[in-house]
């Protein structure tokens, strides 16, 4: 099992639009199952116009990432919960998501925590609610 770190969590939300990073295992590659936001800890932080500087964002990126552990720590090193992040129209996502493996049942809890989008991890793409 790879293990990375949350320098790579940042980056890849920087260079592919998102990610998901598990805390208690360093893992940030998934190949099944879809990840769904919870109804709690979420945050949503305004990355500006795309006129700033990357390291505008980039610092942006890094502040939100590191308040949001610091508010969530104790949830995100539960087992069954793992950091999502992700860029949507200049906004950043942070939450705690959920892994399942049924998508009828990550669909279901995915409209009752009121989220935007699931994302479906085989095929690498968000499914939008």
């Amino acid at each position: 099992m790879k293990t990375f770190n949350l320098n790579n969590f940042i980056q890849s939300i920087l260079k592919d639009g998102g990610a998901t990073f598990h805390l208690p295992t360093g893992r940030m590659t998934f190949k099944e199952g879809y990840f769904v936001g919870s109804a709690n800890g979420e945050m949503i932080t305004n990355l500006g116009n795309q006129r700033y500087k990357e390291e505008v964002i980039e610092n942006k990126v890094i502040d939100a990432v590191k308040e949001f552990i610091s508010e969530n720590g104790f949830e995100l090193m539960d087992v069954d919960n793992y950091l999502g992040g992700w860029i949507d129209k200049g906004k950043l996502y942070l939450d705690i998501t959920n892994l399942f493996t049924d998508k009828k049942e990550a669909l279901a809890n995915g409209y009752k925590n009121k989220q935007i989008a699931i994302f479906d991890n085989k095929r690498g793409l968000s499914i939008y609610l």
